[in-house]
């Protein structure tokens, strides 16, 4: 495991993606994570809740469905680029040893992060360090926000890393890690942020798509389902006509029907298992059955195909009806 976390400081997002995919079927479908030794697991969900923070929101610039768009950087705000880091230090004497138990507030303000080609994240993070005294227990969230200014104005590392932020949360959330910062993590407006991506039209973005379901699915199992409201509402869930509902009708004609549009597998996938765990509480079960799904589900019940995906569906489809 320490291999893993230490891998979550590569430069690579694509390194750090695999693993998060790694720690997604382990938090989901085991108790390995939870089970962990104490330093290591917090270790590991430290640096999970930082690639899962919030990077402002949609009200300042920075909505999800729009950091998956591939608009001009003028699109978003300058502080996208920029590194501004706050620590304190504690001061010492020539021996290095503290003096009086005050701190300072030291600020590494750094813009225009991404024009620094000539390095990448870890290579600027490493030159900060011999700058700046920030404190070895801030070195990854440094690394952090270097690595995203360093990114953001990429469009492929940017969807590179609006998917690790996503993946992350989801972790975070199946591991019953996040509640001390649930309000920060899960903030008001991010339940809409993440259906703005899944109404997206560009075909290229799947794979953030449905992580977004997949984040959205797990938040519907946190405690006592405090946003499950705000995902039927945001998702159109109890209306015929709502966004949701619609989709739905749409995959699953796409699946029945000979010679129908394919609708991608994993997207389709990510759509049965939001439906089914949808389903599972009374209040989702009631929406689906007020917006005409369990009409839907059964085509999918009495649907005769021979493609190796097939006994999927339509065992997710029973289990959602």
């Amino acid at each position: 495991m320490e291999h893993l976390t230490a891998l979550l400081s590569s430069s690579d997002m694509q390194v750090v993606l695999g693993v998060l995919n790694l720690l997604y079927v382990f938090s989901k479908r085991s108790n390995f994570i939870t089970r962990l030794n104490p330093d290591r697991r917090q270790a590991l969900l430290t640096r999970l809740t930082y690639l899962a923070e919030n990077w402002g929101g949609k009200e300042n610039g920075f909505g999800l469905a729009e950091c998956c768009r591939e608009l001009p950087m003028s699109q978003f705000p300058a502080s996208a680029t920029t590194l501004h880091f706050e620590f304190y230090t504690e001061p010492t004497d020539s021996a290095g040893n503290k003096k009086q138990p005050s701190t300072t507030v030291s600020v590494i303000h750094m813009e225009n992060v991404d024009k620094i080609t000539n390095k990448n994240p870890s290579q600027i993070m490493e030159e900060l360090l011999e700058t700046y005294a920030v404190p070895p227990a801030k070195h990854m969230l440094l690394l952090t926000h270097v690595r995203l200014a360093h990114s953001f104005s990429s469009y492929a590392k940017r969807l590179q890393c609006v998917q690790a932020r996503l993946q992350a949360l989801s972790i975070l959330v199946y591991c019953s890690a996040i509640q001390d910062n649930i309000n920060s993590l899960l903030y008001n407006g991010l339940i809409e942020e993440l259906v703005d991506v899944l109404e997206l039209k560009d075909p290229s973005l799947i794979e953030i798509k449905a992580a977004s379901l997949r984040t959205l699915t797990s938040i519907i199992h946190l405690d006592r389902n405090p946003k499950l409201g705000a995902i039927v509402d945001a998702t159109g869930a109890a209306s015929y006509h709502g966004f949701l509902p619609v989709l739905v009708r749409s995959c699953i004609q796409s699946l029945t029907e000979p010679g129908a549009d394919p609708f991608p597998l994993p997207f389709a996938t990510a759509l049965f298992s939001f439906l089914y765990h949808l389903a599972s509480y009374e209040s989702g079960g009631e929406a689906l059955v007020s917006c005409g799904m369990v009409e839907s589900l059964l085509k999918v019940i009495g649907w005769h195909g021979t493609e190796p995906e097939h006994i999927t569906f339509v065992t997710r489809a029973v289990r959602s009806h």
